[in-house]
């Protein structure tokens, strides 16, 4: 099974209370079994469902919290940044065998 698995801190809440308490790592996966990363159009496909694994992975702040706000902004940044690092590792290597096929 094809997916990729990012690590990211994710902001993590006491319930009733608008501050994050503490920061925690998270890991979620994303599969792209479906996608021909050495496509373009199946790469803009993977990147959507990037952004929607770091929204759910990464939560959402109170709007009376500032802190919270500004640690589930971190939160999102270093998922995608760590995610698209995986996709980009992919797909040089589903480019790769894709030339290799062909030639």
């Amino acid at each position: 099974m094809r997916k990729l698995f990012i690590p990211v801190l994710a902001a993590a809440s006491l319930a009733g209370v608008s501050a994050p308490a503490a920061a925690a790592e998270v890991t979620f996966a994303i599969s792209y079994a479906d996608l021909d990363l050495s496509n373009p159009a199946d790469v803009a496909v993977m990147k959507d469902r990037i952004d929607a694994a770091v929204a759910r992975a990464c939560g959402r702040a109170s709007i009376a919290s500032l802190y919270g706000s500004q640690a589930v902004m971190d939160c999102k940044a270093d998922g995608k940044t760590k995610a698209l690092e995986l996709l980009d590792a992919r797909r040089a290597l589903a480019v790769a065998a894709t030339q290799a096929e062909r030639s």
